[in-house]
């Protein structure tokens, strides 16, 4: 019998969290971010100001690909597509850590 739904690939381990460093604020229907090492403010629109949403506490990688699928009524692997990819590039422009 066919599995009906595909675990997730190993990923970093641990909890994302907002840098403490980084300015943000809710404009609309998008969050503005300047982090501490971007040379200018970073937009985060849709699913990325949802993710955002979602890091008021602590959340695994796993956590939010699961929240944010049920909210967007999305597969877990479409969403961990895009959602992989901005983690890395939230923390590397200072936007997030991942806590151990």
């Amino acid at each position: 019998m066919a599995a009906t739904s595909a675990a997730l690939p190993p990923g970093p381990v641990g909890s994302w969290v907002r840098s403490p460093d980084v300015l943000w604020r809710w404009s609309l229907d998008r969050v503005l971010l300047l982090p501490p090492e971007s040379e200018g403010p970073f937009v985060l629109t849709g699913p990325g100001a949802a993710l955002w949403d979602l890091l008021e506490a602590p959340m695994s990688t796993e956590a939010l690909i699961v929240e944010l699928a049920n909210l967007y009524d999305v597969d877990r692997d479409t969403v961990q597509a895009e959602v992989v990819p901005l983690l890395a590039e939230l923390t590397e422009r200072g936007g997030l850590r991942l806590l151990p």
